[in-house]
């Protein structure tokens, strides 16, 4: 029954013909994704391939701590960056996706800003150096005392870690964007 489903034994377990080649040659399965042993071994210890590089984590948040290397998503409705760490990107996502969702209906269910077709940008921020960076360039120094601000000129909603608390920098950012919409 094995043999005619295609499969071979190898080493005492029953595998396809590919999967066998690829274990030969020492090769390892990580997740869906056939790897080389040492590179399991990186991953085991948390480091991140980028851009054809192996990083340490401290390397790897280091290099997305510059604004210039924030991580970057994509929502229905957000386009977010944040230089604050890879969790805080994934759970900003959902959670600002979730607030204009009950906005909206709050709203009656009616059409809030941005426009159809439009995304609004999100800025979160790890620094008040970073924070303060965007506010001299987008022309708001009146908002470096506040921990963010919303522009429904440029649909951009922002924050900075104030409280070095990713919760409260979360919350900081559905605040603003309630001030937005």
């Amino acid at each position: 029954e094995k043999l005619q489903a295609g499969l071979v034994l190898y080493e005492g377990e029953w595998v396809s013909a590919s999967d066998r080649d690829r274990l030969k040659k020492g090769m390892v399965k990580l997740g869906d994704k056939w790897v080389t042993r040492s590179e399991k071994e990186l991953v085991d210890r948390g480091w991140r391939k980028l851009k054809g590089t192996w990083m340490s984590p401290e390397d790897y948040l280091s290099f997305h701590r510059n604004w210039q290397n924030a991580w970057e998503s994509t929502t229905e409705h957000f386009r977010i960056r944040t230089n604050a760490s890879e969790s805080l990107l994934e759970t900003l996502g959902g959670m600002l996706e979730a607030a204009l969702l009950e906005i909206r209906t709050y709203e009656g269910g009616g059409e809030v800003r941005p426009a159809a077709g439009k995304k609004i940008q999100a800025l979160a921020f790890h620094s008040f150096a970073d924070y303060r960076a965007y506010c001299e360039k987008s022309g708001s120094l009146d908002k470096l005392n506040a921990a963010g601000f919303a522009r429904t000129d440029s649909d951009t909603v922002v924050g900075w870690n104030k409280t070095g608390n990713e919760a409260d920098l979360c919350a900081t950012m559905v605040h603003e964007l309630v001030h937005y919409v």
